[in-house]
This record gives structure tokens, C-alpha cells and sequence, in this order.
């Protein structure tokens, strides 16, 4: 085994830094907090919906990761499995063909909602298995590590995505659903590149063969695990915020058009701040996992979003601030 290998820095190490890279480099396109938000509020004006697909992402994100999380570890190829569930990142692409048909307005939103419910469901049935892969494949010290790298990766990409979906927000010269459809087929495309990195993960411990599961039996074993375990007691709890406040920021850029009463180019500037505040966030948060743990991190994520909701509400009251 070579230096970089035994240190961590191996073939999965990059491979999955890749991968999820390519996945958040996609997700700068598609974030509910920006382009879905905006996109919505564009063709309906509704915030009950906007407030909707927030729901739809959280809620069939979930249904995925619990549908799928009693299976992962019968699965003996993860990779070669992953790849096959990851086919279907192509729905972005699929979102796009009703805008170039020329469906808009409420239609064309309720099309996006139903696929938009497909890719999270499928992106659920994809979180369990990524996760136990990385158990398998890497040492411990370096699974934070590789997510902060991930980030910092993701978001140098989507510096270069990122300054055309400025130009697509910002200039008069397309019409609505071309301008947004644009940018569903930048992220489908972005998307599909993880699959080849993710071919190139090798599963060095791959699962054993296991006895038929009672699912039933599965699923009506978690609320006492819940129960007995404090730890995870502690990490559903200190999530709750997290969901909240996350749920939260999606409405920001969408306050920022009709309460501030913000430009196209401003929006468009204000959705490149999140892909901007991703490259940061990742090499920070690499960083601080490497040196003081995930919890530390956790901590620092939180805070941020509080900080961040505190300077949103500011807004209202003092709008020069703007």
C-alpha cells in the first residue's frame, strides 16, 4: 500500500469526493432555496407552494431512506447497486421538457412538484447505501474529512455553473420557461457525471450473505431503539432545529424579491452567494472535522443557520440593510 493509501487519500477517498461533488454541484442548480424557490414563485407567485416543495423534498427524502435502509446491508456490491439507483438523476432533464413545450403557470409547477418528489425519493433510497459505503471503504478519521472536501470540490464547480445560472436569472433575452428549463438540464447533466465515479468505488468489504429480513419486525424495532439509545436521542433532537431552520432560509431569496423589492440581477447574485458560501463552508467545516470532530461541526452548521434567520429577520425592520 502506498504512502497516500495508508494515510486514506486512496481510489475511494477521491472517488467518493468526486461523486458527492458532482451531487452538489447539481444540487447549487436544483436548491429549493434558490432556483426551485424562485421558480415557483415565478410562475404561481405562491408561497404555499414554494413552501410545499420544501415539504415534499424533506418528507420523500425521508419515505426513501426508510424504505431502503433495512436492505443496505444484504447488499453485497454497494457501488455497482448505487449506480443503478442513481440512473435516476436523469429526472432533472425530465423536468425540463414541459417548460420547452410550452407549459407554464400552475401546470408546469405541478409537473415539477410530482418529479421533484421522484428525485428526493430516489435520493432517499441512495443516502443509506452512500453512507455505508463510506463505512466500509474508509477509515474513520478521514469520512468528515472527505464530506469537507466534497463541499470545497462541489463548490468550485458550481463557481463555474454558478456564473451561468447568474447570466440565465439575470438576462431579458428568454422567456420564463426557457430560462428555467435551461438550467433543470445544466442539473441533470451536472448530476449525471457522479455516476461514473461512483463505478469507480471497489467495496473492499462487502456484505455477507444474510438471512430473509422480517421488515415488519425492522420498523417496529426503531422506536425502542430510540428510546434506549441517549446518544441518538441527542442527534434526532439536534436536528429538529437544523430542518426548521433550513425550511426557513428556503423563503429568503423569494423575501428578497417582493419585500426588498430586489432586482433580477441582485437575485441572480444572491442565489451565486450560496454556491460562493458552499466553496467556504467546505474547506472550513474539512477542516474543523479533521481537527475537532463532527460534533464541533454540527454545532458550527447550527449556529450559522441562526445566524443567518437573525440577519433575515433584521430585514424587516431595518431594510437599509438590504
Amino acid at each position: 500500500m502506498d504512502p497516500k493509501q495508508e494515510k486514506g487519500y486512496g481510489r475511494n477517498y477521491w472517488a467518493l469526493t468526486l461523486e458527492g461533488a458532482a451531487f452538489m454541484g447539481g444540487m447549487s442548480l436544483l436548491s429549493a432555496g434558490g432556483v426551485v424557490a424562485l421558480f415557483i414563485d415565478t410562475m404561481t407567485g405562491s408561497k404555499t407552494l414554494v413552501g410545499l416543495a420544501v415539504t415534499i423534498q424533506a418528507l420523500f427524502l425521508l419515505i426513501g431512506q426508510l424504505l431502503c435502509a433495512p436492505h443496505v446491508g444484504k447488499v453485497k456490491n454497494l457501488p455497482k447497486f448505487m449506480f443503478k439507483l442513481m440512473i435516476s438523476r436523469v429526472i432533472p432533464i425530465l423536468m425540463a421538457v414541459p417548460l420547452f413545450l410550452g407549459v407554464d403557470g400552475v401546470a408546469a409547477v405541478t409537473i415539477f412538484l410530482v418529479l421533484y418528489g421522484a428525485f428526493w425519493l430516489s435520493d432517499g433510497l441512495v443516502t443509506v447505501p452512500w453512507g455505508e459505503l463510506s463505512a466500509r471503504v474508509l477509515i474513520p478519521k478521514m469520512r468528515g474529512h472527505m464530506m469537507g472536501m466534497q463541499l470545497a470540490l462541489g463548490g468550485a464547480a458550481s463557481l463555474l455553473t454558478g456564473l451561468l445560472l447568474t447570466w440565465l436569472l439575470a438576462t431579458p433575452t428568454l422567456s420564463e420557461q426557457h430560462r428555467f428549463g435551461t438550467i433543470f438540464i445544466i442539473s441533470g447533466v451536472v448530476f449525471l457525471i457522479a455516476l461514473f465515479f461512483i463505478r469507480l468505488v471497489r467495496d473492499t468489504t462487502p456484505a455477507a450473505v444474510q438471512s430473509k429480513l422480517d421488515l415488519r419486525h425492522y420498523y417496529m424495532k426503531i422506536p425502542k431503539i430510540i428510546r434506549d439509545s441517549k446518544p441518538l436521542q441527542h442527534v434526532v433532537i439536534a436536528r429538529i432545529p437544523g430542518y426548521i431552520g433550513f425550511s426557513a432560509l428556503t423563503f429568503i431569496v423569494v423575501f428578497g424579491r417582493s419585500s426588498l423589492g430586489l432586482t433580477e440581477i441582485q437575485i441572480s447574485w444572491l442565489v451565486y452567494a450560496q454556491i460562493i458560501g458552499s466553496l467556504i463552508g467546505g474547506l472550513v467545516l474539512g477542516e474543523i472535522s479533521r481537527r475537532y470532530g463532527n460534533k464541533t461541526v454540527i454545532l458550527v452548521c447550527n449556529y450559522g443557520v441562526v445566524v443567518t434567520l437573525a440577519m433575515a429577520v433584521a430585514l424587516v425592520f431595518f431594510p437599509v440593510l438590504g
